[in-house]
């Protein structure tokens, strides 16, 4: 029987960077706010959580400054166990 996705998901990784952040990381809502923007025409801008909500960003603003993420922070550990290559890694 083939998989549906050749990555599996590790639910646990989501679970403990919801619980350790302390916010509703739910990921489904980001993706839902991005159709919402599209339809809205709001383009040039992307989603972002800020202050607790769902909230559009200028990418011109959004890439002002480099934001530098701790090689052992848990967003790290969690793309990580759910595949994502972040090119420092063979």
């Amino acid at each position: 029987m083939p998989q549906t996705s050749p990555v599996p998901f590790p639910n646990s990784a989501l679970q403990r960077f919801s619980v350790k952040n302390g916010a509703n990381n739910d990921w489904g809502s980001f993706g839902a706010a991005a159709v919402r923007m599209a339809e809205q025409e709001q383009f040039d801008q992307m989603v972002a959580l800020v202050n607790g909500e769902m909230a559009a960003v200028p990418l011109a603003e959004a890439i002002k400054q480099r934001k530098k993420v701790p090689l052992d922070s848990d967003k790290i550990l969690t793309a990580r166990e759910i595949g994502i290559c972040l090119g420092d890694t063979p």
